[in-house]
């Protein structure tokens, strides 16, 4: 059975959203399974239910970094209903979750059957743009442990619970730094009594401290995607 809803999908009416759940396929997906390699065709379209995906960039040099992440107000294809079938970024579960998948050619049908679901999607796709822009100016303008305090409540409003996996070395490369940065940050965070460390773990003990230490862009972001009324959590 299914758990979770998708912030998109909330946006049709109960018929519409009925015929693309039956029409799709619900998985889960553990961590680092992949969606969609990146600059491949994209054959299938997810709305995630749970958990969260990674947009994942990987240069020449074999150096990656994450661009984005998406839980259950957003969608994994967007590309489809741009007519755009290559996906610009690797697609990977950052945080184990179900998600629905469709068939990319079902998705363009119901684009043009259902008239809520292209403005929903466009609807994301703005959010995601601001997204973007806040993270590349909080990428050059803040420092490590602000990066990694939004980080952390951007996946702690996206799951179930305080704990969620997270290997440092997984947290590195989505944060684009070194491992021993994350680690330092991590460690400032639990002195803190912010978070407690586990061996794969991160377990959030103080959210409200992790707000105070975050920078301007956790809400910055959030306030967005509230706007577009895509912000389940």
């Amino acid at each position: 059975m299914a758990e979770g809803r998708n912030a998109i999908l909330e946006h049709l009416d109960e018929g519409d959203r009925a015929r693309l759940i039956e029409a799709g396929e619900v998985r889960r997906f553990a961590q680092h399974d992949i969606l969609v390699e990146q600059l491949h065709p994209i054959q299938v379209v997810a709305f995630p239910l749970t958990g969260i995906v990674s947009f994942v960039q990987r240069m020449e040099g074999g150096a990656s970094v994450e661009a984005l992440a998406a839980g259950n107000e957003g969608m994994v294809g967007v590309e489809i209903a741009l007519g755009a079938p290559v996906s610009p970024s690797l697609v990977l579960w950052q945080v184990p979750g179900q998600a629905l998948l469709l068939d990319a050619d079902i998705l363009r049908a119901e684009l043009e059957r259902t008239p809520a679901l292209l403005p929903a999607i466009l609807r994301y796709v703005h959010a995601r743009e601001v997204f973007l822009i806040q993270s590349t100016a909080c990428n050059r303008l803040h420092t490590t442990d602000d990066r990694l305090a939004r980080w952390l409540l951007h996946t702690l409003d996206r799951v179930e619970g305080t704990t969620f996996e997270m290997t440092q070395d997984f947290l590195a490369q989505m944060l684009g730094t070194r491992r021993a940065s994350v680690t330092d940050a991590l460690g400032r965070l639990a002195s803190a009594g912010q978070v407690e460390l586990e061996r794969g773990r991160i377990r959030v003990v103080d959210r409200p401290g992790l707000e105070e230490r975050a920078c301007e862009c956790y809400a910055t972001i959030n306030r967005w995607f509230e706007m577009a009324n895509l912000a389940p959590w």
